[in-house]
C-alpha cells in the first residue's frame, strides 16, 4: 500500500493522509532532487511527479509505457528494488525476473539489462555512481 501523508503541521499521531493507494509496493525512492518519487510492485514499476504545488502525485506521462505488461522491456516478474542515479538521468530496477535493468528517463528506454543466476532482492548504486552491486538468491 502506497500511503502519503502531510507531516508538516500536524503530530505524528494525527498526521492527515493525503493520498492512499492500495498496490502490494515492494520498494519506494525519491529522486535526488524531489521531484519524482518512484514506485516498485508485481511486474510493474511507477514513477509519479511530484509537484510541491500539488498534495497527490500523477504518474509520470514518460513512464505510463511499463505499466502495461505487453513492454518487450519490462520485468517479467515482481520488481523489489528500484532507484535513480544522483543526477536524475536514469533509473535502476531489479527483481524476482532475475534481471537487473538500468532506464534512460529522458526516453523511457531500457538501455543496459543484466540476468543473473537467480531472484535479485536488492540493488544498489555505489556513491560514486559507477559501480552497480545486485543480490539475491542462487
Amino acid at each position: 500500500t502506497l500511503e502519503i501523508a502531510n507531516t508538516s503541521s500536524v503530530s505524528p499521531q494525527t498526521k492527515e493522509m493525503v493520498y492512499k493507494f492500495i498496490l502490494a509496493i515492494n520498494s519506494l525512492e525519491f529522486s535526488s532532487d524531489g521531484l519524482y518519487l518512484a514506485a516498485c510492485s508485481v511486474k510493474s514499476f511507477k514513477i509519479y511527479e511530484t509537484d510541491s504545488e500539488r498534495q497527490v502525485p500523477r504518474v509520470s506521462r514518460i513512464f505510463r509505457l511499463f505499466i502495461v505488461d505487453s513492454n518487450s522491456e519490462a520485468h517479467k516478474a515482481t520488481v523489489n528494488r528500484i532507484g535513480f542515479n544522483k543526477e536524475g538521468k536514469w533509473i535502476y530496477t531489479a527483481g524476482d525476473d532475475k534481471q537487473c535493468k538500468i532506464w534512460d528517463m529522458r526516453t523511457s528506454v531500457c538501455t543496459y539489462n543484466v540476468e543473473s543466476r537467480g531472484t535479485i532482492n536488492s540493488c544498489m548504486l555505489h556513491p560514486n555512481q559507477v559501480i552497480f552491486l545486485s543480490g539475491g538468491n542462487l
